[in-house]
């Protein structure tokens, strides 16, 4: 399976200070051999930075760059038309030999639909990629103002209607629906249903859990000292009440009763005046380095209105560090339902701190507790599976659609013939020039079809494609 993946870049500079690359990156490391994967990022020199030795590591993924001034905008603009949504992406990035293109880019479903169809016009014998819209945030981000207009709500639902909808928790699941309720007739709110289909972020465990138990030795040295550290990673945002914290945190060292500390990191790189004296606080944080100073955390604290991905309390939690979290909807399913370290309020914030700092054992055990309801649910190997799954389905309807025409694509003669001929092993290019050499003319097929196109032929007539290199390889079906 070749897979296109159109990020939503915001919210932090460095790439991989944004957490849906990241989990994107844990699912392209757990599908090697079985998927390639290509990203597109703009090129160096604007405003996005990031470390090219780093996705150097990954043998199934190739980074797609567009041109070095054009950035690309945030949800938050106006929808693009397609003039504009050409010069960001050109038409050849959608034209290639992908099975499925995953746009996290859902206020813009529309668009990126559209330029999967205009191929289909510039070229003879064209065939379908379907789309996956990502939906990676939350109905309720404030940050996202077009998110809160009727409109882009509703270009977001349309994309269950055209395509297929990932959401990552059930909450977001139903804010569409009920969207859908209102504005769908009874059918395509069916069809709605039938195309979307709830996976929570990946998250790759084995990073943290090689450091558990460097980090329990650190909160246990700090017991022993009676000081206790309250940590909070991400960026300074007002859904994440921080100034509540800081000054709750405060409060409980004016008691006297301990030593306790406002740890903070954040992946953003200007200094925040807000919190200085009353937090510790570490800026330009990378993911390996955020994993990293779990140890300097005895309490997590999750007090988010709403989240997308959810990533780093997550990866708190899986530290073994204990967590309190603000009974809020979009945490449903993702703690266990009678998990008891939940607040409503700044008065229950500062109690259930206490309740923490003065029965840490007990909080110890439900921290384990809540680490092995999380496991299967965010393994990196799971999401994995669920996603492909997803994916192949979603392939596979469109080729029962498709397969009639693809069958009598130009040259299906000489390639359904090809079977017991062509090597073991080949490439595009080999079969292209196989056509041409049994073609009774000596036709050159590359001038009228398209390589997404013969590929899909090859598939139909015994080949398929290894997914192991950036250029497809074939081989024989057994």
């Amino acid at each position: 399976m070749r897979i296109l993946v159109i990020f939503e870049l915001y919210s932090s500079n460095d790439v991989l200070g944004i957490s849906m690359v990241n989990t994107t990156l844990d699912l392209v490391k757990a599908t090697e051999g079985e998927a390639f994967w290509y990203v597109i990022f703009p090129q160096k020199g604007g405003k996005m930075v990031w470390d090219e030795s780093y996705f150097a590591k990954f043998k199934n993924l190739k980074l797609l760059t567009i041109g070095p001034t054009r950035i690309m905008p945030s949800c938050d603009h106006p929808p693009l038309d397609a003039g504009v949504y050409q010069h960001l992406y050109p038409l050849n990035f959608y034209d290639e030999c992908y099975d499925v293109i995953l746009n996290q880019r859902y206020c813009h479903s529309a668009e990126v639909e559209m330029m999967t169809f205009l191929p289909k016009a510039r070229y003879y014998n064209p065939v379908k990629v379907p789309v996956v819209t990502y939906f990676t945030e939350s109905w309720n981000d404030k940050r996202l103002p077009k998110l809160q207009e009727l409109a882009c709500q509703l270009m977001v639902a349309n994309a269950g209607l055209f395509g297929k909808v990932i959401t990552m928790t059930e909450y977001d699941r139903d804010a569409m629906m009920e969207v859908a309720k209102t504005f769908f007739s009874y059918s395509a709110r069916n069809e709605l249903i039938k195309n979307t289909a709830v996976i929570p972020p990946a998250v790759r465990w084995q990073l943290i859990d090689t450091n558990l138990e460097k980090y329990a030795k650190a909160r246990k040295e700090r017991r022993e000292k009676n000081i206790v550290n309250v940590f909070h990673g991400g960026t300074f945002e007002s859904k994440r009440r921080l100034p509540l914290l800081a000054l709750t945190v405060k409060k409980m060292n004016d008691r006297g009763r301990t030593n306790v500390n406002l740890v903070l990191k954040t992946q953003v790189t200007n200094k925040t005046p807000e919190f200085e004296g009353l937090a510790q606080i570490e800026y330009g944080v990378t993911r390996p380095r955020f994993i990293q100073s779990f140890e300097e955390g005895d309490i997590g604290v999750c007090l988010s209105e709403f989240e997308g991905t959810g990533l780093a309390y997550l990866e708190m939690a899986r530290s073994g560090m204990p967590m309190i979290f603000w009974d809020e909807k979009w945490l449903k399913g993702r703690l266990p339902e009678d998990y008891p370290y939940m607040v409503r309020s700044g008065g229950d914030l500062e109690t259930m701190l206490w309740v923490m700092v003065d029965h840490y054992d007990e909080a110890l055990k439900w921290s384990r507790k809540l680490m092995d309801y999380q496991n299967e649910m965010f393994a990196t190997e799971n999401v994995a599976a669920k996603m492909m799954a997803f994916f192949s389905s979603t392939i596979l309807e469109v080729r029962r659609a498709e397969r009639d025409h693809v069958r009598k694509l130009l040259g299906w003669e000489i390639i359904k013939g090809s079977i017991g001929k062509m090597p073991e092993i080949f490439s595009l290019d080999f079969a292209y020039d196989y056509m041409k050499a049994n073609s009774k003319t000596g036709f050159d097929f590359r001038k009228m079809l398209k390589a997404s196109a013969l590929r899909r032929l090859l598939f139909e007539y015994g080949y398929y494609d290894t997914c192991t290199e950036d250029i497809p390889i074939f081989r024989r079906t057994e």
